[in-house]
């Protein structure tokens, strides 16, 4: 009937569609415990596996800094003007 996805014991999604997937989206960095729960129409709960997962941070930048270009016309046409920052 539908399965249930957590992160210990926080509910993170309730899918009730096949083939009852879910992608987390923006998950905090650290450690996690993931497990689903499937439901049956009796609402009998099978429970998977637990797995832990970590989520690292994203990496620091290599500090060679922006750019970007500008254009006089909306179909990048015409001047183009580039502007770059460097620390």
């Amino acid at each position: 009937m539908r399965v249930e996805f957590y992160d210990g014991d926080v509910l993170l999604s309730s899918v009730t569609n096949v083939p009852f997937t879910f992608v987390w989206s923006n998950a905090p960095v650290g450690s996690h415990t993931l497990l689903a729960k499937a439901r049956d129409n009796g609402l009998a709960v099978a429970p998977s596996l637990p797995v832990t997962i970590t989520v690292n941070p994203p990496p620091v930048g290599t500090g060679i800094g922006l750019r970007a270009d500008y254009y006089d016309n909306i179909d990048f046409t015409g001047t183009r003007v580039r502007a770059s920052t460097r620390w």
